[in-house]
């Protein structure tokens, strides 16, 4: 599984902004603050996360507050650069338990295989962004070629840049 220097007692983890952590012996939590603060990930997302499965729970405190084990800033770090990669939450779960239960070689078959798919993702959004570019550049070109008047819109009879718009956007 995935090993730690952290999880030693004595270790420091930087939790970024120039502030450090030293872990104890006693098993030592931080708040969900800190480690929004280390990994980069605002609160709200690491909550959410957990509410969907990307990240395990934590455990709660008596207070009913999250309280987070020193490590667990490395696997959030990681989700935030899977994020970044673009890759969907159901992915982001698969390889965070990879993080923390999987073999080298599982998770660079994983990695692979979820990079191949997000690049067909993006280039297939590309393509649609490229169409949506030159279906609004026509548009623009349309209405700058027409007679503007100060009459109201009718929905009966409706003014030439509406009828640029439905004859330029259509697919």
């Amino acid at each position: 599984g995935h090993q730690n220097q952290s999880s030693n007692p004595g270790a420091t983890v930087d939790l970024g902004a120039g502030s450090r952590f030293t872990v104890g012996a006693m098993a030592t939590l931080l708040s969900i603050k800190q480690v929004a603060a280390a990994c980069g990930l605002a609160a709200d997302t690491i909550r959410y996360y957990e509410r969907v499965g990307v990240l395990p729970k934590v455990a709660r405190s008596t207070n009913s507050y999250r309280g987070y084990p020193p490590e667990h800033i490395e696997t959030l770090r990681f989700a935030r650069r899977l994020r970044e990669l673009g890759l969907a939450p159901r992915d982001m779960a698969d390889l965070i338990r990879l993080f923390h239960d999987g073999t080298c070689r599982q998770m660079h078959m994983a990695l692979v295989e979820r990079c191949e798919a997000t690049i067909s993702k993006v280039h297939a959004h590309r393509l649609e962004l490229e169409r949506v570019e030159a279906q609004l550049a026509a548009v623009l070109d349309g209405l700058q070629h027409q007679e503007r008047d100060n009459d109201y819109i009718s929905t009966v009879e409706p003014c030439v840049c509406v009828a640029v718009i439905e004859r330029e956007a259509s697919p």
